[in-house]
């Protein structure tokens, strides 16, 4: 089963309006992460970005190669410690 980010992904290229240039979304614990429609692929200081159609094509490529893994519990840095 393909993990959180992947399904993320996968809301964000479902959304009709994601499909515009610029449009964007932010991820993760802080949300500093920031993932944009763009005309052209790339990653710099603000976004990764790429075109509409390209995430959407990884995202379901991504989720087929990954279908039928187990996801394991593995703590992360983050997490408390099990008493």
């Amino acid at each position: 089963m393909p993990g959180g980010f992947v399904l993320a992904l996968r809301t964000y290229c479902d959304g009709p309006r994601n499909a515009k240039l610029s449009e964007h979304d932010h991820y993760g614990p802080y949300v500093y992460l920031k993932v944009m429609t763009w005309s052209v692929a790339g990653i710099d200081g603000n976004s990764i970005h790429e075109t509409h159609q390209w995430l959407g094509r990884t995202v379901s490529q991504t989720q087929k190669s990954t279908q039928g893994l187990q996801r394991r519990d593995v703590p992360d840095r983050h997490s408390r410690p099990l008493s």
